[in-house]
């Protein structure tokens, strides 16, 4: 028989393969307790199958190996992840949530609860996520769309200016001609050039053609005092 007592040491690998024993013959689920583990290395070492038997405060106390041993195997695995938002989100494993809180339905809905709100908000997200990617979808293919008849419109634009440069080089005079191929150069530029030339045209023949109105007024005055004085 081995040792028995308060100071006696046990190493972390030694303690780890006590609770490991635990769990595969006598509780394979669900939290271990201390006074189970004390009774079991009891049992362990009257079977002479471990040199020396803790005592009951070795798995009691906090600030014991084995208490720690024990919260560190009680402790439900986790997992972090950070959803799009930058929120870190923790997420139990729920086997193992389930194997070791199954005894407790609080417990059980405290864990579980948030995690369902997680996933409803993520399936929100993503609702939201495809409505958003349609409205761009949409407004892309408008955008594809009106880009197709601007281009089409600035073809047939390009044609009639052809056309009209054709025209222009065979039918007009050359001072027209002149006019006109300027005004085809700078329509685009300055689109009122062209109306202010043309206004400004149409003013000097009208007032060349209000001079000569007077011109012709006081000749045809002139002539007709000519032919009273003759007579």
């Amino acid at each position: 028989m081995g040792q028995r007592g308060r100071n006696l040491t046990l190493s972390k690998d030694q303690v780890n393969g006590i609770i490991g024993m635990f769990k595969a013959e006598r509780k394979t689920s669900g939290l271990i307790k201390p006074m189970e583990m004390f009774k079991f290395t009891e049992e362990l070492y009257n079977q002479g199958r471990i040199p020396s038997l803790p005592s009951y405060e070795f798995w009691k106390k906090k600030d014991r190996l084995g208490r720690q041993l024990i919260e560190q195997r009680n402790r439900i695995d986790t997992v972090k992840l950070t959803n799009s938002e930058g929120k870190e989100i923790t997420i139990p494993n729920v086997t193992d949530l389930v194997e070791k809180k199954h005894k407790s339905k609080e417990e059980l809905l405290e864990a579980l609860v948030p995690l369902e709100n997680h996933l409803r908000n993520s399936i929100n997200r993503e609702i939201n996520l495809k409505e958003k990617v349609a409205s761009l979808e949409v407004e892309i293919s408008n955008i594809k769309l009106s880009k197709k008849e601007l281009l089409s419109e600035k073809e047939e634009l390009q044609n009639l200016v052809f056309e009209l440069y054709r025209m222009i080089m065979k039918e007009y005079k050359s001072e027209t001609k002149e006019f006109a191929l300027s005004a085809l150069q700078n329509v685009f530029k300055n689109p009122l050039e062209i109306l202010m030339h043309t206004q400004e045209k149409s003013d000097n023949d009208s007032n060349q053609m209000f001079n000569e109105e007077n011109i012709v007024s006081i000749e045809s005055k002139k002539s007709f005092k000519n032919k009273f004085r003759a007579e």
